[in-house]
């Protein structure tokens, strides 16, 4: 993880050269990470059209193999992959990104090591956040305020309910099964209140451009099969 710490810790400090608020710092991160892996995702939010040209599709094979339940979900898979539907959805790319979320959790633990800016202040603040803190510590540190505290645990709230009406959505386009986005769900919302609050801003700006990914795939997007 070190060697994912340092890169992460490098483009921080570059984006900080120009824009010297680490926040935003955090947030163009984010945008940054969805440029590098937008084609990965635009394949997942293709899925959001798919489902409309496939469904009469899906339902003649659901009606044909009714009686065998087995030999419709080999079809479905067949059918599905035949047109390009993605199987595996968007682990990908959440795979990615938690992989470079991981390394803002180092960085923000220790940013002297890393950032040559970080020098000038123990604490890191954009508004009112202190980047470097976290729900759980905020409760545990006498040096804490209970505006901390609050401002903290809203962040991780908040960022929780972008994620789930996200995969809300995606789930209502998906032939496949997506229950897993419940332990998702949980594993991110235990994240989000031991971890700083730079991770949590991050996957906030991160759910946040999905859902702008997704009305832009609703509005302009053409799919056929």
């Amino acid at each position: 993880m070190d060697t994912i710490f340092q890169f992460i810790g490098k483009l921080i400090d570059m984006i900080y050269s120009y824009v010297p608020v680490y926040g935003i710092c955090v947030l163009l991160l984010a945008l940054l990470d969805k440029l590098l892996f937008y084609f990965a995702g635009k394949r997942y939010y293709s899925t959001l059209k798919l489902k409309e040209v496939l469904e009469p599709l899906v339902t003649k094979n659901n009606q044909k193999y009714a009686n065998n339940p087995t030999k419709k979900t080999e079809e479905l898979a067949k059918l599905l992959a035949s047109n390009h539907y993605p199987i595996f959805g968007g682990i990908g790319s959440l795979i990615t990104e938690a992989i470079l979320s991981l390394g803002l959790i180092g960085i923000f633990n220790s940013p002297e090591f890393y950032l040559d800016h970080a020098a000038s202040s123990e604490k890191m603040h954009f508004l009112l956040l202190n980047l470097m803190g976290s729900p759980v510590s905020f409760i545990s540190s006498p040096t804490g305020t209970e505006t901390d505290l609050r401002i903290s645990i809203f962040l991780a709230a908040i960022t929780l309910g972008v994620f789930i009406v996200h995969d809300k959505i995606m789930e209502n386009t998906a032939f496949i099964d997506q229950s897993y986005n419940k332990v998702i769900w949980v594993i991110f919302a235990i994240c989000f209140l031991y971890f700083n609050q730079a991770f949590t801003l991050y996957w906030f700006g991160i759910k946040v451009m999905d859902l702008i990914h997704i009305y832009i795939v609703k509005r302009f997007y053409k799919v056929t099969v």
